[in-house]
């Protein structure tokens, strides 16, 4: 049985994928104030990145703050620019009012431009792989991404930073071959120190391929005939290449004072965890492993079984001298490379951060075709990635749609509650969006305040308008405000005198005499009697 394709079928598979994922799109159209955090990031950084350009003034900006998250900054301000050119730049209010009236256009451009990210990262892993594989071998082992997890389908029309893992395994593939293949050029080692450079900068968790990449090195230094000063010589300088990226990056883009945090917050959680946030027993992490399942993903269950097992083959061969030291440098680097994965995403779980261990399947597949050796054997690999994609993508297939549709009715939702409003209130009536509602009374708040630009958040409250975010206020005493039914429900929690804004400290509480009209994902709550000692404030 031998794995053999066409010339063609390859780049046809991948139209085929872009007109999915198109078509995906179409299909379950949605608004960009109906989605996560990332989809007002997305705004907030396209909104830096144009003050910067436009003053030449290195304004802060949070997108970079909490995540070093450069990739995902740079393509925001590339999409923002791709849907309406130089309106993309400048730092006044006015800018910000385009940004804001552009906001169905601007999505577009995110989704549309997040495809073609993604067809072109798929290209970029293609290459290093199909020099160690048949072409049908890497079709399998690309098609597995996809497969094994609905979040990769979902984050390439909606980028995030996982969004980027592919090109995670691009460098740290390219790096890790050429290692392999010859562990004395010096070049091997720069690749090794820019793809660990990108793994940071991307996001701290995707170090697992610095891990993967020196315990390939130990692998080499221990088992493999070459003269240590030189092994040592080019370890030193992958270590320099990267930490000088990184810290050039860091500090000329990112910025002195949040590079500097940052350095401190990775800092604290290496020495002393990832937090309260973390999973904190065995307990946590098989209930995380059970939650990924139930999503949907199988990415976490297929490197829990099949990179320990390469591990062992390693070990066999190696004290056996029956595997190439390349096929056994690759194996080794794959294998940590995906473990390292599952543990960072274990110690802090996150549906989308499996993307991160979907990514590392396809070297992991291509890695077990090599080991495999014979003819016969590497047929039975072939076969088994075959039936992991095909049973995979059923499991995956009816979560994906899930995931597309929950975001339209979101929207659709949105869109009937701000209609509701509308009917309701006076149009010069005071309201003020608390934390997390759908629209873009919340969301343009979030993108003022996040965007790191003084001059548009100080003239954005200057004009008093009549729609406030909590997280950009003037107002003192609302006519109405409207608090999310995510954070606050039933109505009892409304009228328990809590505060309604969940990431706030300035409180918003009910007040006796006050209305309040259930929407379908939100509270109205119309103020019907003013008091001088107002808790708005």
């Amino acid at each position: 049985m031998e794995f053999r394709v066409h010339g063609l079928i390859g780049p046809a598979l991948l139209v085929a994928l872009l007109a999915a994922l198109a078509g995906l799109a179409m299909a379950y159209p949605s608004m960009l104030w109906a989605g996560d955090d990332y989809s007002l990031q997305y705004l907030a950084a396209a909104c830096n990145a144009g003050a910067r350009l436009n003053d030449f003034v290195m304004y802060p900006s949070t997108t970079m703050a909490y995540h070093p998250a450069v990739p995902f900054y740079v393509f925001s301000w590339l999409a923002a620019f791709a849907a309406i050119g130089s309106g993309a730049i400048g730092a006044d209010l006015p800018f910000f009012d385009r940004l804001i009236g552009n906001a169905p256009v601007l999505f577009a451009s995110l989704k549309a431009c997040g495809i073609v990210t993604t067809g072109l990262l798929v290209l970029v892993c293609w290459r290093p792989l199909v020099r160690l594989a048949p072409t049908a071998i890497v079709l399998l082992a690309l098609a597995l991404y996809f497969a094994v997890t609905p979040q990769a389908m979902f984050r390439a029309v909606y980028p995030l930073t996982e969004t980027f893992a592919l090109a995670v395994t691009a460098l740290f593939t390219f790096a890790l071959v050429r290692f392999a293949v010859a562990p004395l050029g010096w070049w091997p080692h720069v690749f090794a120190g820019l793809a660990c450079a990108f793994a940071y900068l991307l996001k701290v968790s995707f170090l697992f391929v610095y891990c993967a990449l020196l315990v390939a090195f130990f692998y080499v230094a221990l088992f493999g005939a070459y003269r240590q000063s030189a092994l040592w010589a080019r370890f030193v300088l992958s270590h320099a290449v990267g930490i000088t990226v990184i810290c050039a990056v860091g500090f000329l883009f990112i910025g002195q004072e949040y590079f500097s945090a940052l350095l401190r917050l990775h800092w604290a959680i290496l020495t002393h965890g990832a937090g309260s946030e973390a999973n904190g027993s065995l307990a946590d992490v098989f209930g995380s492993i059970a939650v990924s399942w139930r999503s949907g993903a199988t990415a976490i269950p297929i490197v829990l079984l099949v990179a320990p097992a390469q591990l062992l083959a390693v070990i066999v061969g190696t004290k056996t001298g029956r595997i190439p030291p390349a096929t056994a440098t690759i194996a080794v680097g794959a294998s940590i490379a995906a473990l390292g994965s599952v543990a960072a995403v274990l110690t802090r779980f996150g549906d989308t951060y499996v993307l991160a261990v979907a990514a590392t399947i396809p070297l992991l597949c291509i890695s077990a075709w090599l080991l495999a050796g014979s003819r016969s054997a590497r047929s039975a690999v072939g076969a088994v990635a075959a039936c992991l994609a095909l049973g995979s993508a059923w499991r995956s297939v009816p979560a994906v749609r899930e995931l597309f549709l929950d975001k339209t009715e979101v929207s659709f939702r949105a869109e009937a509650d701000m209609a509701t409003i509308h009917q309701r209130m006076r149009p010069d009536a005071k309201g003020l969006f608390l934390y997390r509602v759908s629209m873009p009374g919340y969301g343009k708040g979030y993108v003022s305040m996040h965007c790191g630009v003084p001059g548009i958040t100080a003239a954005l409250l200057k004009a008093d308008r009549p729609e406030q975010s909590s997280m950009a206020r003037t107002v003192r005493d609302p006519d109405y405000v409207i608090a999310d039914k995510g954070y606050n429900y039933p109505e009892a929690v409304i009228r328990s005198g809590k505060n309604l804004d969940p990431i706030n400290l300035v409180a918003t509480t009910w007040r006796d005499g006050d209305e309040i009209v259930p929407l379908a994902d939100a509270w109205l709550i119309i103020r019907r009697v003013r008091t001088s000692g107002s808790s708005d404030k």
